[in-house]
C-alpha cells in the first residue's frame, strides 16, 4: 500500500501522536524503574516466577507501551480516521483469518531459518553474529522456553507497533517514504536516546546519576535504542512487499524474545 498523502489535519494527527508516544514512552520507563514492587523481581530480591529479570523488565515495558499504543490508535481512529478514508481492511488491520495464520506460520519459519544459519556458522566456524551492543547468537534448548516466558509481552508491543507504524502513520512526507520510515524509526527509538543522553550528561556535569534513576536502567536501554529502531525498518520493509502489518509484529517479537533469552542471566530458586 502506498503513501498516505496527508492534510494538515492530518499531519496534526501524525506528529501528535508520535509526541505522545515518545513521552509516555519515557514516564513509564522511570516509572518502572521506580516501582517498589517491581524491584524484588527484577533484581532478584525475592523469590518469583521470573528467571530473568532484566528481560522481563523490558518486556513489561514494551507490552504497557503496547497496549498504550492500541488506546491511541483507537482514539487516533475514531476521532480522525475513520472519516478520512483510513480503511482497516485495506490497510491490512483487519486482513482475514487467513491471512492472519499466515503471518504466524511465516514469523516461524523465518525465525527458525535465521536461527538454523546462526547455529551452523556456530558448529563449523565457531562464529556468530555481533553488533555493538548485540549478539545473535545460539544457544541451548532451555532458552526457547525462557523466551516463550516473555514473548506474550514481546507480543503486545510489536505487534501493535508495526499496525501503528504501517497501518496508522504510513503517510508521505516532503513526496518520499523514506523520510516517513526515518521518522517513525527515530520516534520510536526517541524516548531510550533522551534517557541515555540525560543520564551520562548528568553525570558527566555533577559526577551524580539522575535522582531516582539507576544507573543500569540506562545500561539496559542501549540495546533497546538499535532494536527499535532496527525493528521499525524491518516492520516497513515487510509491509511494502505484503500488505499484511502482523507478519513484522510476530517476526520481531519472536526474534527479539530469543536474543534477549540468549544474552540474559538466569535465576533459579
Amino acid at each position: 500500500m502506498t503513501a498516505l498523502a496527508p492534510s494538515r489535519r492530518g499531519l496534526a494527527w501524525f506528529w501528535g501522536g508520535l509526541v505522545v508516544s515518545a513521552l509516555f514512552s519515557g514516564w513509564s520507563y522511570i516509572a518502572l524503574s521506580q516501582a517498589s514492587w517491581l524491584s524484588p523481581i527484577v533484581f532478584n530480591g525475592a523469590p518469583s516466577i521470573v528467571p530473568q529479570g532484566a528481560v522481563f523488565f523490558i518486556a513489561l515495558w514494551a507490552a504497557i507501551n503496547g497496549l498504550a499504543g492500541l488506546v491511541i490508535m483507537t482514539v487516533s481512529y475514531l476521532a480522525f480516521g475513520r472519516r478520512n478514508g483510513v480503511d482497516l481492511r485495506q490497510n491490512g488491520v483487519l486482513p482475514g483469518w487467513k491471512a492472519f495464520f499466515h503471518a504466524i506460520g511465516l514469523a516461524g519459519v523465518t525465525t527458525a531459518a535465521a536461527f538454523t544459519i546462526v547455529f551452523v556458522l556456530d558448529y563449523f566456524f565457531t562464529t556468530d553474529f555481533r553488533f555493538w551492543v548485540i549478539a545473535v547468537k545460539w544457544f541451548p534448548a532451555d532458552k526457547i522456553w525462557l523466551a516463550f516466558f516473555v514473548l506474550p509481552l514481546f507480543l503486545i508491543y510489536f505487534v501493535a507497533n508495526s499496525v501503528a507504524i504501517n497501518a496508522f502513520n504510513h503517510v508521505s512526507l516532503r513526496n518520499r517514504e523514506w523520510i516517513n520510515t526515518a521518522v517513525l524509526a527515530l520516534f520510536n527509538s526517541l524516548a531510550p536516546i533522551v534517557l541515555v543522553v540525560a543520564q551520562y550528561v548528568t553525570f558527566f556535569t555533577s559526577g551524580e546519576l539522575i535522582p531516582g534513576f539507576g544507573g543500569i536502567f540506562s545500561i539496559w536501554l542501549f540495546p533497546v535504542i538499535v532494536i527499535l529502531a532496527v525493528t521499525a525498518v524491518i516492520s516497513r520493509k515487510i509491509y511494502r512487499a505484503t500488505n499484511n502489518p502482523y507478519i513484522a509484529g510476530f517476526l520481531n517479537a519472536l526474534v527479539v524474545a530469543l536474543i534477549s533469552a540468549s544474552n540474559s542471566l538466569v535465576v533459579t530458586y
